[in-house]
């Protein structure tokens, strides 16, 4: 480990990741600027050694190993490398992502830029659906709605000044939608920020990965939370005119997890939300958006449906 100061710092949450981490690994430039921030997120203590081994081989100038000493999951990892990370600039990454040729003349770029967030173009893998809808919103080239629909960690630079200064942290309480209403407060914050059609960072489709699997009733109960917060954050922060176009839709996946769970999953967020006068997507009621979800579990064929479990 070399002791200059790196401008970037790339923090990394692992899990029982060395079978699919190798991509990300080959994809970070090894650069005196650079300091990769890998936190291990209860991994067995095998895996653990191997992903540790794995990096290491790669002889990054500066290599940090750490374990989420927080709440357990990718909210408390990515805080507990936010405490010890050093760059100027703090990038994220998802173990089984990769960056793009792009990333390294973007770091070149950006090194020394004066601007607080640099939200670039997403990329998904050839067939993959996930990052379709919102590369057509980037490119339509609105970084307000952009950013208010799509908060995604990464493909973006985060100034660590801009954190720091405004005590930004993930959402521990949320194991799929951690980076919400920390993304959403660092548009709020960033004194400038900047728009690049570049796209440095492939999102992978892996099946069984945290974003691609069912999600159980708790995390649709925890996701409902944060749309309740991330709602009433746009109505307060968006002219009245533009919060229609800036709320989330209903995803798919949220859509099949309430089918798989069925009705009582449905009443359980209908409980949840009950109160909140915010709209939480583009339908003027908070429990509107459920009326989708329960007309698709009624007319959901049996098998498909796991109970609530």
């Amino acid at each position: 480990m070399t002791t200059t100061t790196p401008a970037y710092s790339i923090i990394v949450p692992v899990h029982n990741s060395s079978a699919h981490i190798a991509p990300l690994l080959d994809s970070i430039p090894r650069r005196d600027d650079v300091e990769v921030i890998l936190v291990d997120d209860r991994s067995t203590p095998e895996e653990a050694a191997e992903t540790w081994a794995l990096a290491q081989s790669r002889a990054f100038p500066h290599l940090v190993t750490l374990t989420n000493v927080r709440t357990p999951g990718p909210g408390g990892a990515r805080n507990t490398a936010l405490e010890a990370a050093r760059g100027r600039w703090i990038v994220f990454a998802d173990s089984d992502d990769a960056f793009t040729d792009q990333f390294g003349p973007a770091l070149d770029r950006y090194a020394a830029a004066d601007t607080d967030l640099v939200v670039f173009r997403p990329k998904t893998t050839p067939g993959g659906v996930r990052t379709t809808a919102m590369e057509v919103l980037f490119d339509a080239g609105d970084l307000d709605i952009y950013t208010a629909r799509h908060q995604e960690l990464w493909a973006r630079f985060v100034r660590r000044e801009l954190i720091a200064l405004h005590g930004l942290r993930l959402n521990e309480d949320c194991l799929v939608m951690d980076d919400v209403l920390f993304s959403l407060d660092a548009v709020k914050w960033a004194r400038s920020a900047v728009q690049d059609a570049n796209a440095i960072y492939q999102v992978s489709e892996r099946v069984g990965s945290l974003t691609a699997r069912l999600l159980s009733v708790e995390e649709l109960l925890q996701i409902a939370r944060v749309r309740v917060a991330q709602a009433a954050f746009l109505r307060d922060w968006l002219p009245a005119d533009r919060l229609p176009e800036a709320l989330p839709t209903c995803g798919q996946l949220l859509l099949k997890s309430l089918v798989w769970h069925g009705p009582k999953a449905v009443a359980a967020i209908a409980k949840e939300l009950r109160g909140h006068q915010v709209p939480l997507t583009r339908h003027a009621n908070p429990l509107t958006w459920l009326g989708k979800a329960a007309k698709v579990v009624r007319t959901a064929p049996a098998v498909r449906r796991g109970g609530s479990r």
